[in-house]
């Protein structure tokens, strides 16, 4: 059996979209399993083992792509990205099976295609959920425990870990990777309001040192939080520490004590090498898709929802997206700072 799976973008979602490999291995070990992503997203699957072959694409009109897949004689292919373009591109390999998510062209581009489901069925994730239904039809042992991981070698962490010295970082004191900017800057938390909440980590735990995560078209803004925390928090800012690459930055991650800051790609990847994470949801991001609250768990997920519920009964992710600025506003550090000293207090 050889089976197509396609993620072009985002990070996140090629990381998240790498279970299905995993969960196929588990059940058709002889399968030959391929992976259809773009470039700037391999970082965060390379050295997966249970990913065979990993085929890139630069934009929608290669058309070398199709003649290279078509000759690969595919039995079933997954489009996860399920965009008009990755839809005829399934089409024109020709497989037998094609399934997708449900659009207004899937009836063309699949033989099968899914709604995602409102409501998690299995504890997991809306991400993960939607994307273990995708391969539901033909596998019929789903391990719905399987979570996305990025594989290091000794080698890789060696190597940054040089940095990290040189740099004089102690690794006996707590290390955060401060997620300082979203992806977009409808899912960046008030630059203010991020300083704020800098402050209070340093004040509750006196010896944490902190890194920023930003790269060098970000700097200005990344500036900006510096400049606004306070003298005695700016003092343990490694500022220039950063990752010059996404794969320097999963290494630099999976040293740290905890990853705090903008939910985003930067988040799944710190939960991919087991590193707890305290993400901050923008109000018109639902935290069921990427995240499940549970008690006791090592991930805490922040929504302004949790304060003010009367705000999101009628719920309407284009009309939330037009008031982001307005929300963030009342989503003030006040409110988070009890509930991220507490995830603090549980990391030690």
């Amino acid at each position: 059996m050889k089976i197509l799976i396609i993620q072009k973008k985002m990070i996140g979602d090629v990381l998240t979209t790498s279970i299905l490999f995993e969960a196929l291995k588990k059940e058709f070990p002889k399968a030959q399993l391929h992976y259809l992503v773009m470039k700037h997203t391999t970082p965060v699957i390379k050295n997966n083992p249970f990913i065979d072959r990993v085929f890139i694409i630069d934009n929608d009109k290669d058309s070398s792509i199709t003649k290279i897949l078509k000759a690969e004689g595919y039995d079933i292919i997954v489009d996860s990205y399920s965009k008009v373009a990755t839809g005829l591109l399934s089409l024109k390999i020709g497989a037998k099976k094609r399934i997708g998510y449900k659009k207004w062209y899937s009836w063309l581009t699949y033989n099968l295609a899914y709604s995602p489901i409102p409501k998690s069925k299995n504890g997991v994730a809306l991400a993960i959920e939607n994307r273990f239904q995708l391969i539901s039809s033909f596998a019929e042992q789903i391990d719905y425990s399987i979570t996305p991981k990025i594989y290091i070698t000794e080698e890789e962490k060696q190597a940054v870990r040089k940095k990290m010295e040189a740099s004089d970082l102690d690794f006996n004191k707590p290390i955060f990777m401060l997620n300082v900017l979203g992806s977009s800057e409808d899912k960046t938390y008030p630059l203010h309001y991020f300083a704020e909440l800098t402050d209070t980590i340093v004040k509750h735990t006196p010896h944490a040192q902190l890194l920023f995560n930003y790269i060098p078209s970000q700097l200005e803004s990344a500036n900006a939080i510096y400049d606004k925390c306070k003298p005695e928090t700016q003092q343990q800012i490694f500022f220039d520490l950063y990752g010059n690459s996404l794969r320097e930055f999963i290494i630099l991650t999976s040293f740290c004590t905890a990853l705090i800051g903008n939910e985003g790609g930067a988040v799944n990847m710190a939960k991919a090498v087991n590193v707890p994470t305290f993400a901050i949801f923008s109000p018109w991001v639902r935290t069921e898709t990427w995240a499940i609250e549970k008690e006791h768990t090592t991930n805490k997920a922040i929504h302004l929802k949790q304060f003010f519920p009367e705000l999101f009964t009628d719920y309407k992710r284009k009309a939330f997206h037009k008031r982001q600025a307005e929300l963030y506003k009342k989503f003030t550090p006040d409110l988070i700072s009890p509930k991220l000293n507490s995830f603090l207090d549980n990391l030690k």
